[in-house]
């Protein structure tokens, strides 16, 4: 898993974990995965992520020895009615068919859940 939160104009995402890619930006626009969630503010699910173009600077940033990433879910936090975080949970693997099952849109659903309970406890806080 990645996060990366939003800078106070929305035009930044830094990555805040894991912590060796931490102070890594990347731009809010069209032309990466992170930035067109963070302008849709809608999740983004692929199963064999290698086919989007936009994925090449995350691939570049985590590359050397590790495993490609080959399925993602890209998730919007949103709060207070702004993007606050992007999260994106990953599967790597040599090829898509030897990293894991697949996502399903009943996936996005359960990360729905889970934030909205954080978020819910941290105002209740």
């Amino acid at each position: 898993m990645f996060a990366l939160t939003a800078d106070d104009d929305g035009k930044l995402l830094e990555f805040a974990y894991p912590l060796q890619y931490k102070g890594n930006v990347i731009p809010v626009d069209g032309k990466n995965i992170a930035g067109r969630v963070m302008i849709s503010r809608r999740p983004y699910l692929s199963n064999n992520v290698q086919k989007d173009k936009s994925h090449i600077f995350f691939s570049w940033l985590i590359g050397g020895k590790v495993l490609p990433v080959q399925k993602m879910i890209v998730y919007p936090v949103i709060f207070a009615e702004r993007v606050i975080a992007i999260l994106k949970i990953v599967k790597k693997g040599p090829d898509p068919e030897t990293a894991g099952s697949d996502f399903k849109r009943s996936d996005i659903k359960e990360i729905d859940s889970i934030v909205n309970t954080v978020l819910t406890l941290h105002v209740v806080k």
